[in-house]
């Protein structure tokens, strides 16, 4: 799978990079009911893995190693999978958002 992530130029020159970054799974993901009553839209496995395993990943091989992650919705199932990051190479810290509308 081809990487999401892209260096930023500015006028030839690499714009600072960045080593954090705060990704959304909090949502319901209603738009894909029933699959979301039963596991968060992020956790959804694509050829064996779930999406947010490819973007963290993504995040990694571009130097992204600080991670936040926004959770709500079946959070722990996302927690369980990833924990600290770890096993992924990365740091991973998790942030509740509390009311979802």
């Amino acid at each position: 799978m081809k990487s999401l992530i892209y260096p930023l130029h500015c006028e030839e020159k690499l714009v600072k990079k960045v080593d954090t970054a705060i990704l959304l799974a909090a949502g319901y993901g209603s738009r894909l009911n029933p699959i979301t009553k039963s596991i968060p839209k992020t956790m959804i496995e694509i050829d064996g893995k779930p999406i947010l395993e490819y973007i963290i990943e993504d995040c990694k091989k571009n130097g992204i190693t600080n991670i936040g992650i926004v959770v709500s919705h079946l959070k722990k199932q996302i927690t369980d999978y990833f924990g600290n990051g770890k096993k992924f190479g990365v740091k991973i810290k998790y942030f509740q958002q509390r009311h979802l509308s």
